[in-house]
């Protein structure tokens, strides 16, 4: 794939998102702490007060590092994705109040600038059109953690950078790149887990247990510190472990039509055709991109209770069951490409759709 496909991709990305920005700050008198999505239970300590949305947590840390839980419900469960507040505080200059909501959002755009380019490497070199990676940014979910200052696009960056570079053989710098994932948001180490167990798979047992313990350190050294120091509220941590069985905290019948056109069919797609490849026994697609799907799966189908109560949290949570997807299809099933990626893409209506999201 040539480089100037790869800035030219990148260039209509940075459009796109530049165009949903704009949209976002001329409907909310181009104030960026629109996209914080701040609720006064937190910000104001008002008992009855609006709740807000995830986003507000990185955004308070990222003002006061040390004091933000007072801000917080669960500071060991807020302060656990550390790494997207901590660059934010990093890299602001001046009047933090005014910078840091800056700072939010071009740390999330240049992630999932960043993650449309690598897909279209990786898609690429598994010969489908690399401007399927445009995806990405259509996709609610991004354009939801986009417009809400969320973790999600920069522990995928990063997590994604790291598969990239494992396969190019740079191991110590994608053990390094997956660690940081973690620490930006646990969805970060589904694909460093889900190479550890191909590599396990191929009697690499050294390589895997390397993967696995490597990646998961910083983040359950961390964990262990928080909960220390704050105690971290495991009941939304706990699986459902039944496959699916918390589609039944969707207790809106729209929410479950949502969630059924855009998620749980295509995965339906997905298990078929594994299980259509595994009854006609084809070795050549059994290989990284199909343990990755599989991996994506199986912690997709079995998120806690919790998330399946919200329909953008499930969104947000199937970011990498999207990414691996398009290269499973991309390398062995090109044909479902077009059909799931155009499904996904039209996902974005629902949240210009939703009052006060965009306009």
């Amino acid at each position: 794939m040539k480089t100037k496909q790869i800035i030219w991709i990148a260039a209509v990305s940075l459009l796109l998102s530049g165009i949903f920005i704009f949209l976002v700050l001329n409907s909310h008198q181009n104030d960026p702490k629109a996209f914080i999505l701040t609720g006064s239970r937190f910000s104001q300590a008002e008992e009855q007060g609006t709740t807000g949305y995830d986003g507000q947590f990185a955004y308070y840390i990222a003002l006061e590092p040390l004091s933000a839980y007072h801000h917080m419900d669960e500071p060991g469960k807020r302060y656990q994705r550390i790494l997207l507040p901590m660059l934010a505080w990093i890299f602001s200059i001046g009047d933090k109040s005014l910078t840091v909501p800056w700072m939010l959002l071009e740390i999330n755009l240049a992630a999932i600038i960043i993650t449309i380019a690598i897909l279209s490497i990786m898609l690429s070199e598994r010969r489908a059109s690399p401007w399927v990676a445009l995806i990405y940014i259509f996709y609610i979910g991004t354009l939801f953690c986009l417009r809400a200052d969320l973790n999600e696009p920069l522990a995928m960056a990063l997590s994604l950078s790291g598969w990239f570079a494992y396969q190019r053989r740079h191991t110590a710098f994608a053990l390094l790149l997956f660690a940081l994932a973690g620490l930006a948001k646990e969805i970060g180490l589904i694909f460093p887990l889900a190479l550890a167990i191909w590599e396990l798979l191929q009697r690499r047992y050294q390589r895997g247990l390397v993967f696995i313990g490597f990646c998961s350190i910083p983040y359950m050294v961390w964990f262990l510190l928080l909960r220390l120091r704050w105690g971290i509220s495991t009941g939304s941590l706990i699986p459902t472990w039944l496959p699916f069985s918390g589609i039944s905290a969707l207790k809106d019948r729209s929410f479950f039509i949502v969630v059924g056109v855009w998620i749980l069919i295509p995965a339906a797609v997905f298990i078929i055709f594994l299980i259509k490849d595994l009854i006609m026994k084809i070795p050549a697609r059994w290989n990284l991109e199909t343990c990755m799907l599989i991996v994506n799966l199986v912690f997709f189908s079995i998120m806690p209770y919790q998330t399946w109560k919200d329909p953008l949290a499930i969104f947000r949570s199937a970011m990498p069951l999207v990414i691996a997807a398009c290269i499973w299809m991309a390398a062995n099933q090109r044909q479902l490409l077009p059909y799931i990626t155009a499904l996904w893409a039209s996902s974005c209506i629902l949240l210009f759709i939703t009052p006060g999201m965009v306009f």
